[in-house]
C-alpha cells in the first residue's frame, strides 16, 4: 500500500508532462552559488540603534527627519537633547523636565532624534499623528498602549492612548455593538 502523501504528489505531478534526465554532477551549476565562498565580507557599518530607528521609521509610517525637526523645535525637547549632548544637572528643578531627568541615564541622542531604550521620543507637534497611527486599526486600549509601549515614549503617553481610544466614533460602536446596548 503506497502512503498518503505519495498518492497525494502522484495526483499533482500527474496533471504535468516532462521527461527526466541524468545530468552529472559537474555539468549541473545549479548548486554553485549556493556553496561558493563569498570573496569578501560585508561590513554592516550602520549601528543597531540606527538601525531600530529605522525599523521605528518604517513602522510607524514616520520619518525621522520630521522627528528631528520638531525635537528641535520642542521646547522642552531641545532641552532635553542638550542636556543629552553636554550633561544632566545633578538635580532637576524645573517640574516638566522631571520625567525625563528620571530618566537621564538610558535616554541618548541617535541621529538627532532622543532615544529612551529603543522607544521613540515624540515631540508634542508629533504625537497626534503618532496616536493616530497606533490607533488606526481599532485594537482597543489594552493591545493600543502595548503597541504605543513598543515603540515610543512621551510624559502622558498611556494617558493621551486611552482618551483616543475613549473618544474613538468607530471604538465606540464596537463595544454598543459587543454588548447589545444601545
Amino acid at each position: 500500500m503506497v502512503a498518503s502523501r505519495m498518492q497525494r504528489w502522484a495526483i499533482i505531478l500527474s496533471t504535468y508532462s516532462f521527461d527526466i534526465e541524468y545530468v552529472r554532477t559537474d555539468e549541473n551549476g545549479a548548486d554553485g552559488l549556493s556553496r561558493l565562498p563569498l570573496k569578501t565580507e560585508r561590513n554592516v557599518t550602520t549601528p543597531p540603534e540606527q538601525m531600530y530607528l529605522h525599523f521605528v521609521q518604517q513602522a510607524l509610517s514616520l520619518d525621522y527627519n520630521d522627528i528631528k525637526r520638531e525635537t528641535l523645535r520642542d521646547p522642552l525637547l531641545s532641552k532635553v537633547l542638550s542636556y543629552i549632548r553636554d550633561g544632566w544637572p545633578s538635580h532637576c528643578e524645573i517640574t516638566n523636565l522631571q520625567h525625563y531627568w528620571n530618566r537621564h541615564k538610558e535616554l541618548y541622542e541617535e541621529l538627532g532624534c532622543i532615544m529612551w531604550g529603543h522607544r521613540l521620543v515624540v515631540p508634542e507637534n508629533c504625537r497626534d499623528k503618532i496616536l493616530a497611527m497606533i490607533h488606526e486599526p481599532h485594537m482597543g486600549i489594552v493591545k493600543s498602549k502595548a503597541l504605543a509601549r513598543s515603540y515610543v515614549w512621551w510624559d502622558g503617553m498611556e494617558e493621551a492612548v486611552e482618551r483616543a481610544c475613549r473618544e474613538c466614533i468607530t471604538c465606540a460602536a464596537q463595544v454598543i455593538q459587543a454588548t447589545g446596548d444601545p
